[in-house]
């Protein structure tokens, strides 16, 4: 008989699960990159201030649809 709590929610396989947990490590570190460039880096790559901000105030676990595949 198959646990009720897999049914509902199935675990990932723990490869999945590290793959998942170093993703968000790194989104959260590029993030904060974000936040520390100047206006002129920001212009150079097409954003605002705003935009930086907004992405940098993201939560980790706040990932790009495509992500959830």
């Amino acid at each position: 008989m198959q646990d009720i709590r897999t049914r509902i929610l199935p675990l990932p396989r723990s490869g999945q699960f590290f793959s998942q947990i170093v993703a968000m490590i790194r989104l959260a570190r590029q993030r904060r990159a974000l936040a520390a460039l100047d206006d002129h880096q920001l212009r150079d790559i097409g954003l605002t201030p705003e935009d930086a901000r907004q992405e940098a105030e993201r939560l980790f676990w706040d990932v790009p649809n495509h992500w959830r595949g």
